[in-house]
């Protein structure tokens, strides 16, 4: 029998996770945890934005103990808000020379931010989130990142 890819029991994983819950908690905690694992991160953190709301209301999943901690920060700022505005992923291998960076966030996760691969959440066509990977463990960002975690992207269009 084949060994099956990396992909393939990450989406395994999900699938039995999803068919094993509809709790919205579990639901967001298991999609921060499989972006850390198909991104190879440190950490990971969803944004959800409410139409009217400020703020970007985020969790934000350590994947080095799995702990979920709660924040918001204002809407527009950081690489999160530029995402947000402009609907497009964004790799970022050297996030302090990024004029976009929000440090702030660094206290939020007790992390020192070294890179991130930020995406936008699309539901039923509108701009529901951002998700974001938060330092890669070994090496850089790249492109097969990015396709790995894409298809949460758009999953409501």
């Amino acid at each position: 029998m084949p060994t099956q890819t990396r992909i393939e029991k990450l989406f395994l994983h999900a699938a039995r996770m999803l068919n094993s819950t509809l709790e919205y908690e579990e639901l967001m905690k298991l999609v921060l945890q499989l972006t850390v694992e198909a991104t190879n991160a440190e950490a990971a953190l969803v944004y959800r934005l409410a139409q009217n709301d400020e703020l970007l209301k985020a969790r934000f999943f350590d994947g080095r103990d799995y702990s979920v901690k709660y924040l918001a920060m204002p809407r527009g700022q950081g690489i999160i808000g530029w995402v947000a505005e402009h609907q497009e992923p964004v790799i970022a291998n050297d996030v302090v020379s990024d004029s976009r960076f929000y440090r702030p966030a660094e206290e939020i996760g007790e992390i020192k931010f070294r890179s991130v691969l930020a995406i936008p959440l699309i539901g039923r066509g509108q701009m529901i989130g951002v998700i974001e990977a938060i330092n890669k463990l070994k090496g850089d960002f790249d492109e097969a990142d990015l396709n790995l975690i894409s298809p949460i992207s758009s999953a409501g269009r």
